[in-house]
């Protein structure tokens, strides 16, 4: 997952106190760790290694020219397309992540241009050395985190809630009632809301500039567009066609990595046809299915079928309502927000089972608001 932690103040924090910090997200980077401290700013970052794994795609990582320091979230899954088109050379390349190419081209287009290019799923923080300004971008689905609290002429961000509202400038925190209505009625914090005063959400599709000479926003703006125009119904033969090119182009996109991945292979439409058409340009690939023991909740029998249709490596793990029960704590230690779905527990005992097997998992998230699964 990767997580970073950045402060932006007159007064940064003493290395060990900004250590502790950033240790609170050492879960979703357990590989490798590094803090960078610079006049009014300090950035440290957690990292789970999945292009070049190599210490030359470290981060926090300063660009080329000098003038920026970015920390990064995520996946971007058309870095190869944006290096060829903005003509960056392999040479000039000083590891081959996506972070990199994120990198080199903050030193050559503007970064609303930059964040309006990328296609994938991330959370940016730069920190632009010579006008002392910070850029935060979220991805257009808010699939990555991005928290931020505004204090006493300071900026604190990262990428999980308790690293922004256990830092000291935020030692006296009030909650926000009008939001926590709204959080027992969603079972989640709303973008750009959170449960207190001054912490806020980057939207998802958004980015935001700070400025360190005013210690304010200067701009916040979405750089995406939902609207649509569909061409052809949802049951014509043109849609089915440019529906299957997309869908397999995007899979192939996210298959981009340089340890293990894998595929949660469940009984819907959704997670077959990613594994389906993951199989296609990855011959060897792992279909992972969580089996419980409740025989209405169970899909591992349903997956094993599709498993075998689609001549892929299955492994099924199965667990017990007391293996659940047992593991609550543990889950609840690595959610530092408030979060009211209970579906949150299973999906953490099935991670960090697969965790075994594949570094990279594939998933259908999402797959049923696309296809219409949910009742309205």
């Amino acid at each position: 997952m990767c997580g970073f932690l950045g402060e932006i103040s007159s007064q940064l924090l003493e290395h060990k106190r900004f250590k502790s910090l950033l240790d609170l997200s050492i879960h979703r980077g357990p590989d490798a760790q590094d803090i960078w401290t610079a006049c009014n700013c300090q950035l440290g970052f957690n990292r789970l290694a999945i292009l070049d794994v190599t210490d030359a795609a470290m981060q926090p990582v300063i660009s080329p020219s000098g003038r920026y320091a970015l920390v990064f979230n995520g996946e971007v899954y058309n870095y190869k397309h944006l290096q060829k088109t903005f003509q960056i050379p392999d040479y000039a390349l000083r590891s081959y992540s996506d972070t990199e190419v994120l990198v080199q081209l903050l030193d050559n287009i503007p970064f609303s241009e930059l964040v309006s290019q990328i296609n994938g799923m991330f959370a940016i923080a730069v920190w632009d050395i010579k006008h002392e300004k910070l850029y935060l971008a979220r991805d257009f689905s808010g699939i990555k985190p991005l928290f931020y609290g505004i204090k006493d002429n300071s900026i604190v961000f990262a990428s999980q809630f308790n690293q922004v509202f256990r830092h000291p400038k935020f030692s006296e925190l009030s909650l926000r009632p009008e939001i926590m209505k709204e959080y027992f009625g969603l079972g989640y914090m709303h973008a750009p809301n959170t449960v207190f005063k001054d912490i806020y959400q980057v939207e998802p599709g958004h980015y935001i500039i700070w400025d360190f000479k005013t210690k304010t926003i200067i701009q916040k703006k979405k750089y995406y567009n939902w609207i649509t125009n569909p061409k052809h119904p949802d049951d014509s033969e043109q849609t089915r066609v440019l529906f299957s090119k997309h869908f397999n182009d995007t899979i192939k996109s996210q298959l981009q990595s340089d340890v293990p991945i894998a595929t949660f292979l469940s009984s819907g439409y959704d997670s077959s046809l990613v594994t389906a058409y993951a199989k296609q340009h990855k011959a060897d690939i792992n279909a992972f299915t969580y089996g419980v023991d409740n025989m209405d909740l169970d899909e591992s029998e349903d997956a094993k079928v599709y498993a075998a249709c689609l001549h892929v490596s299955h492994i099924i793990e199965h667990s017990s309502t007391n293996e659940l029960l047992n593991i609550v704590d543990d889950h609840f230690k690595t959610m530092p927000e408030p979060f009211g779905d209970y579906s949150s527990v299973p999906t953490y005992f099935i991670t960090k089972k697969a965790k075994q097997y594949a570094s990279v998992m594939l998933s259908g998230d999402g797959g049923d608001e696309l296809f219409w699964g949910y009742p309205r």
